[in-house]
């Protein structure tokens, strides 16, 4: 039954979320490898594209091994054999990663979809890290894909290469344009544009994330809430603060008169 407590194998619901959406890619990233009329060069970029997905399996399988309570539960009962399976570069073991979107689906369908929701408006800042980071996954491998895909075939053209096509989309969402890889068609010029927008929007949000993160919450120079007193106390305060000025002043008065008293004296 749903609720608003993690279950025990459920690191972070937005975590999830990111290895689910990973792994979606990366089996539809299969689906296209196996495809045998498919354009060698996308392949080529697909292919550059899993090594980072296969670190992040690697990584994720490391981490669920090293915090699970029982590491031999959870290779053995919670499925860390298929994870280890699927981290694995060789094709042959990536058709384990469907067990991996079963595993997060299941474990986000525990978790329930209100109280998923609920994490995230709660924890924006962390979704939106996980979020972003799957996006920028996810545009350098279609901004590459399809920047090879319309510039290959023109005589003039530089980008030529998987390689290529997967550094041009790097340089072009992080906004740095060395210049040594650009389009030269209409085509070309139009996923430029188009990348280049992405980007500036992706790595606004990571900007905001790391703002977030340093700068510090709250206003410092928020003035205190006023502390409740009894009035009593207070009239009582007051009296004696009203009595202490009336003797000072008598003080004051009396040698007043003493000083008045000695310069008419003087005068005389």
């Amino acid at each position: 039954m749903p609720s608003n407590e993690l279950p025990r194998d459920l690191k972070n619901p937005s975590y999830e979320l990111f290895m689910l959406l990973l792994s979606l890619l990366s089996l539809f990233n299969i689906a296209i490898l196996v495809l045998p009329n498919m354009d060698p060069l996308i392949k080529g970029v697909i292919r550059i594209m899993d090594i980072p997905i296969t670190f992040a399996f690697m990584a994720d399988f490391l981490y669920r091994l090293f915090t699970a309570e029982s590491k031999s539960e959870y290779f053995l009962r919670g499925w860390g054999w298929a994870d280890l399976l699927a981290s694995m570069p060789f094709g042959q073991f990536k058709f384990f990663r469907i067990f991996r979107v079963v595993k997060a689906a299941r474990l986000l369908r525990v978790y329930g979809l209100r109280a998923l929701v609920g994490f995230i408006q709660s924890n924006r800042a962390a979704t939106a890290l996980f979020l972003t980071t799957f996006f920028v996954i996810l545009v350098l491998e279609f901004g590459g894909a399809m920047i090879i895909n319309v510039e290959a075939g023109d005589a003039q053209a530089n980008i030529k290469t998987a390689g290529d096509g997967v550094w041009w989309a790097f340089v072009t969402i992080t906004t740095v344009g060395y210049g040594d890889q650009y389009p030269v068609t209409e085509l070309g010029r139009l996923v430029g544009v188009f990348t280049m927008a992405l980007g500036v929007g992706l790595f606004g949000v990571l900007t905001g994330f790391l703002a977030n993160a340093f700068i510090p919450q709250g206003n410092d120079n928020k003035s205190p809430e006023p502390i409740a007193v009894d009035p009593d106390v207070e009239m009582n305060d007051i009296r004696q603060l009203i009595d202490q000025q009336e003797r000072v002043t008598a003080q004051l008065r009396s040698k007043l008169d003493a000083i008045e008293q000695r310069i008419q004296s003087e005068a005389g």
